[in-house]
């Protein structure tokens, strides 16, 4: 594929995913292809792989003066980005000041994807050692998108001058730029730094801020890798603000982790947040001294549980404490939660939490049809199959059963609380999935979806969401010639089949396959089988 075709899609930079993947797949030029890789990797923040990528494109484009110059560029610009999150900024200066040399050499497709990137670069180096990049035409100037990034540069610069107030300002400006285009990556890294920023000043509009960040977070990206730095930015806020519903992100994050390249960089933040995760299912604890010296202060305060077990508790005399006994106590003095808390206070607070919720939910009367709907809704939404769905459609025309049901442990009682009440991580997922559900034939989709298993039915969650995720974007690029401009589609028979199944549009349901990886793509190929039968 030539470098101008290409571009058009690249513009929308880690939304492009799917099409990545699949320009990887046919591209038969090596170094396009490493340049391609190279993208990923960065999206999925594993940079050493990029950097492998990326040095056998400069590497052979350095050894042959005709060989693609504006690929070299790009690719030096790819580089700049990698060395970046590597704060090697001597590097990255020599970097921005060969590409701002070369710049008038670019054609004017690969100026945007350069320019908002080197207007970050010079904020970043803040020295008088290098020149500021200009704008290169109005086109680039009234952009949604560039707008946005200009914002951001400009927000740099006021934290350099530690007028962190008017960059918060400028950040979040730049994300509501971001959402006219919509550019998803805009979006959130105006979001993301304004939270970050806001945790450093007393800003009453965080939480704000971090629902949008959590909400569009999950909106427009699938892969967890891609929002890993969002997700922790978001722990981050629930953590300082002790807000109980920390242990649904850090579940999130933990159950996710394998998916995560590992490194320094990630194995701290995982190490943090696995600190504050919550066990539902523990009945007992064992005594420690962080618990010891928490419940020392009581002893001076009047409470309904009995001062000698309080004292025995304190001195270690017991090695274990039951759930029933630490619920006595938080009730007793009236314990808050707070992340400081030793782990099996929050834990019990947290089930506190879950039986008043569930008894306030269970009482309710509901029409059973829309129940159902959102029970499922819920379902297609989570990463983890804590049951089979297909027993919940035999039950779903009894309210009693399903009461029942959910009310066995603490985790199908938290289930039937997010079908009313989800964080907006997983209220974004139930909205791409209520879109894509307008849409189809449901009988059909339930005679496929009820008959694969849990592992399968994740692989079609994600398909659906991603087939609103991607029709919710306005692509500026023909994504019908796209699909067709390559003889081999052996895949697209099975996924026409499908589409025309479910009654959904093939264009987005050809996106929505290719938003998944090889080994996920082969197993969604073999649900089709379903269809053959």
């Amino acid at each position: 594929m030539n470098l101008k075709k290409l571009f058009k899609v690249l513009n929308y930079d880690s939304i492009s995913f799917p099409f990545l993947n699949f320009f990887i797949f046919y591209e038969d030029d090596y170094l396009i292809k490493s340049f391609l890789k190279s993208l990923k990797y960065k999206w999925v923040l594993d940079e050493k792989n990029s950097l492998i990528e990326i040095n056998k494109v400069l590497n052979e484009t350095s050894k042959n003066i005709n060989k693609n110059k504006s690929l070299k560029t790009i690719a030096l610009f790819t580089k700049a980005h990698i060395y970046n999150t590597f704060n090697e900024d001597e590097q990255m200066m020599d970097m921005y000041n060969e590409i701002r040399q070369n710049f008038c050499l670019l054609p004017r497709y690969l100026r945007p994807f350069i320019n908002t990137g080197m207007k970050n670069f010079y904020s970043i180096l803040n020295t008088y050692e290098v020149k500021e990049l200009r704008s290169w035409s109005k086109e680039y100037e009234n952009r949604s998108s560039s707008k946005a990034f200009k914002l951001f540069a400009e927000a740099r610069k006021q934290v350099n001058l530690k007028n962190y107030k008017k960059a918060i300002s400028l950040y979040i400006k730049g994300s509501e730029e971001g959402k006219k285009y919509p550019h998803p990556t805009a979006i959130l890294i105006g979001l993301d730094l304004a939270c970050q920023y806001s945790l450093n000043i007393s800003n009453e509009r965080i939480f704000d801020l971090s629902e949008d960040l959590e909400f569009y977070s999950s909106f427009y990206y699938e892969n967890i890798s891609i929002i890993f730095d969002n997700l922790f930015t978001i722990f981050e806020v629930y953590k300082k603000y002790n807000n109980l519903n920390i242990h649904k992100i850090s579940s999130l994050i933990l159950r996710n982790k394998d998916k995560i390249k590992s490194s320094d960089y990630f194995d701290k933040k995982i190490y943090n947040i696995q600190k504050l995760y919550f066990s539902k299912e523990k009945k007992s604890y064992k005594t420690t001294k962080h618990l010891s010296s928490f419940l020392n202060k009581f002893l001076k305060i009047n409470g309904s549980f009995p001062k000698n077990t309080l004292k025995r508790i304190i001195n270690q005399e017991v090695s274990f404490i039951k759930s029933y006994t630490l619920k006595r106590i938080i009730k007793s003095y009236d314990i808050k939660f707070k992340t400081s808390n030793p782990n099996c206070i929050n834990c019990e607070l947290i089930k506190i939490d879950i039986e008043d919720k569930f008894s306030i939910y269970s009482l309710k009367k509901y029409n059973l049809v829309d129940l159902w709907n959102n029970i499922l809704f819920t379902y297609m939404s989570l990463d983890e199959k804590f049951f089979n769905i297909s027993d919940i459609y035999k039950m779903r025309d009894n309210y009693s059963n399903l009461i029942n049901f959910f009310s066995s442990n603490y985790i199908f009682m938290d289930f039937f609380i997010a079908v009313f009440e989800p964080i907006p991580f997983f209220k974004a997922r139930k909205d791409l999935i209520k879109l894509t559900f307008n849409e189809l034939n449901i009988d059909n989709f339930y005679y496929l979806y009820l008959n694969i298993s849990n592992t399968e039915r994740s692989l079609m969650d994600g398909f659906v969401r991603n087939y609103s995720r991607y029709k919710n974007i306005k692509f500026h690029f023909n994504l019908i010639d796209l699909f067709n401009n390559y003889d081999e589609n052996n895949w697209k028979e099975d996924i026409e089949v499908m589409a025309d199944f479910l009654e959904l549009n093939r264009i987005f349901c050809y996106i929505s396959f290719w938003c998944f990886e090889d080994f996920e793509r082969e197993s969604f190929l073999n649900i089709l089988n379903l269809l053959n039968r």
